[in-house]
């Protein structure tokens, strides 16, 4: 049974994320390189380290279809892989959110051991860590003089009533 609220938290996240990832594509690659002390790193550092850790959470979910396609090491792989990657992910957390049973758990191969996966851990951690991280964005674009979009819950209710 779907849980209409943890979908709709997962379009937010979706929202939010592609929101500040096209606000970002228009900036130069000067001003995607802006960091500012206590946060991850550099404006696209920090969007590739959401992306990629989306597609690493989703590799608990037995068949998600995921594949670590973003990769935090080497040459950047441009704004139109990174919003692909966040449109998969997201949608894949989306899915799950629409037919997870209340019940799952699984067993996975982690850093080699086996453990088990309650569903709610990397669910939690997708929505903590995307909010964290795009904070952090915010936060160094701001400080550099730039007006970030707005990207809260009032922001996605008025954008999604304009619809």
């Amino acid at each position: 049974m779907e849980n209409r609220y943890l979908v709709a938290l997962f379009q937010h996240h979706k929202w939010s994320n592609l929101t500040l990832i096209d606000f970002c594509a228009d900036l130069s690659a000067d001003t995607l390189e802006l960091s500012v002390p206590g946060t991850f790193g550099g404006v696209r550092q920090t969007l590739v380290h959401v992306i990629a850790n989306e597609e690493h959470y989703l590799s608990f979910f037995p068949g998600s279809g995921i594949m670590q396609t973003i990769h935090q090491r080497g040459e950047f792989q441009g704004f139109p892989a990174l919003r692909a990657a966040a449109v998969r992910t997201a949608d894949a957390f989306i899915n799950q959110a629409r037919t997870l049973p209340n019940d799952a758990s699984w067993q996975v191969e982690y850093e080699g051991e086996t453990v088990t996966v309650d569903p709610a851990f990397p669910l939690i951690q997708a929505i903590h860590h995307g909010t964290e991280h795009r904070s952090q964005i915010r936060t160094i674009l701001s400080t550099h003089g730039f007006a970030p979009p707005e990207i809260d819950g009032w922001t996605y209710d008025a954008a999604m009533t304009r619809r």
